[in-house]
């Protein structure tokens, strides 16, 4: 018990006085550095980063148990879904619409999430391969967005389905449950 009283007690200290103590003493020791190189120093820009920034006062809800690269950007009105994952490169950009992401579903490297108007909801299960191109459209539960598709807006891919890589899906169309398509513009291969 008491152990876990100290541990408690370290962790409060170390967010609230130690952390932005040495953040700083970090910054009066680049200001220091700076003036004494006077003109002939290179100043290193750092990055903030850009998890989680609101965008129209519109937040975030990382939820529980996700994994959210270092460098993924989510900006805007999302919502992640228990063990889901946004990994490295992506961009979730819900400046004009909303995003909403299931339990267990993968949104792969540089995919682009950007709803124009409306919502992008992901459901379930589902996994967006690498470099997708997503726009206000409905992935149903356990489907499956091939790496390098696009899909238009107000597509609707139903329970189950499958989307190439590669493909281009047209605005507006529905891919029904356990289809298979592929092509640019991507049309039914199989069930």
């Amino acid at each position: 018990m008491p152990r876990m009283i100290l541990f408690e007690l370290f962790e409060k200290a170390r967010l609230t006085i130690i952390g932005p103590l040495f953040q700083r003493i970090g910054r009066r020791l680049i200001h220091r550095g700076l003036t004494l190189q006077g003109d002939s120093h290179y100043a290193d820009r750092v990055v903030p980063s850009l998890r989680g920034k609101p965008i129209n006062n519109r937040t975030f809800d990382f939820g529980m148990s996700n994994f959210i690269a270092p460098n993924s950007t989510l900006l805007g009105d999302i919502t992640l879904g228990k063990n889901s994952s946004v990994w490295f490169g992506a961009t979730l950009k819900a400046s004009e619409g909303t995003i909403i992401i299931g339990d267990n579903s993968q949104i792969q490297d540089n995919t682009m999430v950007n709803p124009l108007t409306g919502t992008t909801i992901i459901g379930q299960n589902v996994q967006v391969s690498s470099n997708v191109n997503l726009s206000s459209c409905i992935i149903k539960d356990n489907a499956f967005i091939g790496a390098n598709a696009s899909l238009g807006t107000n597509c609707l891919i139903e329970d189950g389905a499958f989307v190439a890589a590669g493909s281009h899906v047209e605005a507006g169309t529905t891919i029904p449950s356990g289809e298979v398509w592929a092509g640019s513009p991507a049309e039914f291969l199989r069930n």
